[in-house]
């Protein structure tokens, strides 16, 4: 699969495309794909270790996913300039990490996904051109 997420899509060779057509059959099998589902919707390691320090601080910092509790709101920003803040594969855990802190924690009662301040993807990115 890595090799294939490398790839331009006119050289992949629909290793993704198999992938879902067996996740589609999984998760078809009442069993399977029950299993599945409630295995992915328990809250990750990182979450559970960090979950204490998050409700004492109502913060954490996640690398390029900060989370913090604003009142009963818990606010996951992704920091990923190199994307315009945009989710890949680099803030994929961190972000599953953090909306777990948010399910997890009591006191925050709404989740909110924003993008990080736009003075963070005001860098041009290389061989674009800016408007103006």
């Amino acid at each position: 699969m890595a090799a294939e997420m490398g790839r331009p899509l006119e050289e992949k060779e629909g290793i993704e495309i198999s992938q879902g057509v067996f996740l589609a059959h999984v998760l078809a099998s009442p069993r399977a794909g029950l299993h599945l589902v409630h295995s992915m919707l328990r809250p990750t390691p990182e979450a559970l270790e960090r979950l204490d320090d998050f409700r004492a601080t109502g913060t954490a910092d996640l690398g390029m996913v900060h989370v913090t509790r604003n009142g009963r709101a818990g606010v996951l920003e992704l920091r990923n300039p190199r994307h315009l803040n945009a989710e890949d594969d680099t803030t994929l855990a961190a972000t599953e990490c953090a909306v777990d802190l948010i399910l997890l924690d009591p006191e925050v009662e709404i989740g909110v996904l924003r993008g990080g301040s736009s003075s963070t993807v005001a860098t041009p990115t290389p061989g674009c051109s800016a408007p103006g």
